[in-house]
């Protein structure tokens, strides 16, 4: 040690220790920064990432990744075939091999030198063994699993067997009792046996095949003897021909996977060492028939048995024999349980903590858990024949779920006396229970109490003990009249949901200050006013009052709400004013205000600076049919509050950072937004659409950031200024008198964040507008966008353009590309089709026409992308669709299968539609020189 310190102290050194597999290697090679000049870089590669934590000279850690598919194709192709491509005939294999090594460079190491100088039927031989492992993979990998402690074997096994993409904490709380900790699953990470991701545990699939190949060597050719099953044909057997034996700890049987069967007490009989005992219909499967049903006095082996998932359990109960002593875990759910004890008794469980009975149907009794007091979870969601809950419930202080959802049938709940950790309480969908029980102490732990879709009148005063609730959910409390003053001593409460209380005419008084509720929903129900003291909600952020039908007025106090951010009042059709000082709401950053009777918003409003989005669709102010002479006269008066002409208006000069304004169907009229808009410099989606206006007004090609500009059903529109060269839709759809259109001819040279190029194709909506040229529109369009902006139109008409193409009648066309087809001088594709009403069909919307392109080499090379056009209009008339999309926009030229693309081919279909595509065309345009 002394020596290297010596003799590198002074200089700037670049140490690598690869393979580290003890503390002492570091300790004695690296022992200390200071051991090394300055600017000097030590490098260390482990398989065991606790030696880097516990060697604390470790500045930073890095986990290796798998290689991406394009790597691994060439590390594979170079190790085995010597050059970065395979030959033709070898494309296939090459594609099965990397898909199956999955980014693992050792992996791809071996297969390589086992395809290197090897004919194709020799190849396909070896590549038919990948379902196991390669033993030379196979002892590399097992140096991590030998270096691993009796334990830490076990968990490794039954989660390479069991548990792949499960839930962390599920796993701890099941083997817990088994003597496995949070320590040993640290161990498995820091061997890179298994990995943590969004707390699921993760294997790689050749690590995870490595653990069961262990499993299939205990006994090549009897699974009976084996010490864990999860195979559905191995299982099946087992059990069918009851040849199981006490080396069997674990089983885990997909029903889906599986055929019908009956089993007796003799298929587990021997089984006295099972501790996992999983049956299930695998989650990715909508749930059918139950596959395995069971003889009526079936019994099974359960003192050793630690976790229990049956689906779809046959018997009305768990046999009288089940002992359940060490049991953690059980879940009977979609089963024909009416009572979960053969015998109507108490069951002593005391390692018990979760029961999940949960779509259930016959459940008719609620067990007495009175003997399980570590319980954690109980689950009856969805026993829609249970009536009433055993009163031992109200007595389980650590639990922490109760889930009662949808139990249809309950009428009662019991006093609530001793849930003194409970976290949630589910009563949703529970449309027979009446009354909320009285709540005899403090629970503070309580963070959300759910009674959405109850029949409840009234909450009781004793709601203010839940001095930690945080979310309170009463949705579609169809019943609630009243709510308590007491509700007001939530002093944690962030989310009070009264939506669709139609029955709640008056919100309590707020008596004291509620600074933590940040989410009040009150939609749909019958208030006619708030109350002044709602200024007490200090920290409210959002208040929603949509279709609250008897609502007239705010109270002028809701202004001094500082924190509140979006204010909803959208439906309440007698709502005709704002407060007056609403300007004072420095935070509102939404005001949704459509579907009112308001026609005059507030000067005030000019001063809500952090404004975002602002609509006010549909209030109309009076619709008189004489509109074009109101307008004439606003006009030539230049009156700009008019009364009686539509929504009128203040100052937008405020809106600065506005970026979603909605005037749709706000009877506005020529002249009545010119200069409004020059200010709105973050403005992206501005919806005028129904309204009365001839011509877009002008100062909206200065908007800069301006995205989608929706106009559709204006009309009397027949003109449409220059666009802004950030525009990505303009929907005009039915505008039938528009005339002209004017193409963002600056928009190819837009670049930075907003360049159309880089956000994909710009769309024109041009349904049912008749009077524009179909021609001279496309190609109007094609030059001003062509090459470096994606276009897609939708426009009346039967004409596919006159150009070079590759025609067809139909919804597909095809075409074969020349050598190198897809290299640097190749711009892009257009495609066109021409869609019609079918013959003898009733009209519906065309809700969408989509096209798919694809390029396909063989089954492992193939690109396709996929675009798409939507309308809810009725289109009786011929239409044509024409797009064009660069190659960038879909294929890179520097890829490294671009120049494998033989044959390209378009197909488009219509959802939701009567039409039928009657010929489509294809075009590859190619840069001059080409």
């Amino acid at each position: 040690m002394s020596l290297t310190k010596k003799r590198l102290c002074s200089r700037k050194v670049l140490l690598i220790l690869d393979d580290v597999d003890c503390l002492t290697q570091l300790e004695t090679l690296a022992g200390n920064r200071q051991w090394f000049g300055v600017g000097s870089r030590i490098i260390i590669t482990t398989k065991d990432k606790s030696l880097l934590r516990t060697h604390r000279a470790v500045d930073v850690t890095y986990e290796v990744q798998g290689l991406k598919y394009e790597e691994s194709f060439q590390l594979l192709c170079t190790l085995a075939f010597g050059k970065n491509f395979p030959e033709k005939d070898y494309l296939n294999l090459s594609g099965r091999v990397v898909n199956y090594c999955k980014g693992l460079p050792l992996a791809l190491e071996v297969m390589g030198s086992l395809l290197r100088g090897r004919t194709i039927p020799e190849c396909e031989s070896e590549v038919s063994k990948l379902e196991t492992p390669q033993i030379q993979i196979q002892e590399i990998l097992k140096i991590s699993f030998d270096g691993l402690n009796r334990t830490e074997k076990s968990l490794f096994l039954d989660a390479a067997c069991f548990f792949q993409g499960e839930d962390r904490d599920f796993v701890l709380r099941i083997l817990d009792s088994c003597n496995i900790s949070e320590v040993d699953m640290r161990r498995l990470q820091d061997r890179s046996l298994i990995r943590i991701s969004d707390n699921m545990i993760m294997m790689h699939d050749l690590v995870q095949q490595m653990g069961r190949q262990m499993i299939l060597n205990e006994s090549p050719q009897d699974p009976g003897t084996r010490s864990r099953l999860w195979n559905p044909e191995d299982v099946h057997d087992v059990l069918g021909q009851n040849s199981g034996t006490e080396a069997i700890e674990g089983i885990s049987f997909d029903m889906s996977a599986s055929k019908e069967m009956r089993l007796t007490s003799e298929a587990f009989k021997a089984m006295k060492r099972l501790r996992l005992l999983r049956v299930y219909w695998d989650g990715h499967l909508s749930y059918s028939s139950n596959k395995v049903r069971l003889a009526n006095n079936f019994e099974f082996p359960s003192y050793e048995l630690r976790y229990l998932r049956w689906d779809g359990w046959s018997l009305d109960s768990l046999p009288s024999s089940f002992n359940g002593e060490k049991l953690v875990e059980v879940s009977l759910m979609h089963s024909s349980l009416k009572h979960l004890w053969k015998e109507n008794r108490v069951k002593y469980l005391d390692n018990l903590k979760v029961v999940d009975l949960s779509h259930s149907p016959y459940l008719v009794e609620c067990p007495d858990l009175s003997g399980s007091p570590s319980l954690m979870t109980l689950n009856l969601d969805g026993c829609a024949s249970l009536r009433e809950v055993h009163p031992s419930i109200a007595w389980l202080k650590n639990l922490k779920m109760l889930n009662l959802g949808n139990c249809s049938r309950l009428h009662h709940f019991p006093i609530i006396t001793g849930l003194e950790k409970l976290q949630l309480l589910n009563l949703s969908g529970c449309s027979r229970l009446v009354k909320f029980p009285d709540i005899e102490s403090n629970m503070e732990c309580l963070l959300k109490l759910d009674l959405e879709a109850t029949a409840i009148v009234e909450l009781p005063s004793s709601v203010g003990y839940l001095r930690g609730l945080e979310i309170l959910n009463m949705k579609d409390c169809k019943n609630l009249e009243i709510l308590p003053d007491r509700i007001c001593a939530l002093e944690s409460l962030k989310t009070l949901i009264l939506s669709g209380c139609s029955k709640l005419g008056r919100f309590p008084e707020i008596k004291e200050v509620m600074e933590h509720l940040e989410k009040l929903l009150l939609n749909g129900a019958s208030i006619r006013e708030l109350p002044c003291s709602i200024l007490n909600l200090k920290g409210l952020v959002l208040l929603n009052l949509r279709k609250c039908k008897h609502l007239r007025s705010l109270p002028s106090s809701i202004c001094a709400l500082k924190s509140l951010e979006t204010l909803i009042v959208s439906g309440c059709s007698r709502l005709n004013i704002l407060p007056d000082d609403l300007g004072m709401l420095k935070c509102l950053r939404r005001l949704q205000a459509d579907g009112t009777a308001i026609t005059k918003p507030p000067v005030s409003l000019v001063h809500l600076t952090n404004l975002k989005e602002l609509t006010f669709s549909g209030c109309r102010g009076s619709t008189s049919n004489s509109w074009f002479i109101k307008s004439l006269f606003f006009r030539l008066w230049h009156r700009e509050n008019a009364d009686c002409v539509g929504l009128q208006l203040p100052s937008l000069s405020g809106f600065r950072f506005i970026k979603d304004l909605d005037l749709s169907d706000c009877n506005l009229m020529e002249g009545m937004m010119d200069n409004k808009l020059c200010h709105l410099d973050c403005l992206e989606v501005l919806n005028l659409s129904r309204n009365n206006m001839v011509s877009i007004p002008a100062d909206i090609s200065g908007l800069s950031m301006l995205r989608d500009l929706l106009v559709r059903q204006c009309e009397q529109l027949q003109e449409i200024p220059n666009l802004p060269p950030s525009i990505k839709l303009l929907d005009a759809c039915d505008c039938i008198l528009l005339q002209s259109l004017l193409a963002p001819s600056s928009m190819i040279r837009q670049k930075g964040p907003f360049s159309s190029t880089l956000l994909g194709p710009v769309k024109f909506m041009l349904w049912n507008c008749t009077g524009l040229p179909q021609n001279d529109a496309l190609e109007k369009f094609h030059k001003s966008l062509f090459p470096e902006v994606g276009y897609s139109i939708v426009i009346p008409g039967s004409r596919i353009p006159k150009w070079p193409w590759h025609e067809s009648m139909g919804a597909s066309v095809s075409a074969d590309l020349p050598p190198h087809g897809l290299d640097d001088n190749f711009l892009g594709i257009a495609l066109c089709a021409v869609f019609a009403l079918e013959e003898g069909k009733t009209i519906q919307h065309p809700s969408e026409i989509c096209c798919k392109f694809e390029c396909r080499e063989g089954p492992y090379f193939y690109h396709s992308i996929s675009w798409a056009h939507s309308g809810d209009r009725v289109v009786e008339t011929d239409h044509t669709w024409m797009m064009y999309q660069p190659h960038t926009q879909y294929l890179k030229s520097q890829s490294l299968f671009a120049d494998l693309f033989k044959h390209i081919r378009a197909s488009f279909s219509l959802a939701g539609a009567s039409h039928v595509v009657k010929r489509c065309a294809m075009r590859l345009i190619y840069a001059p020189n080409k």
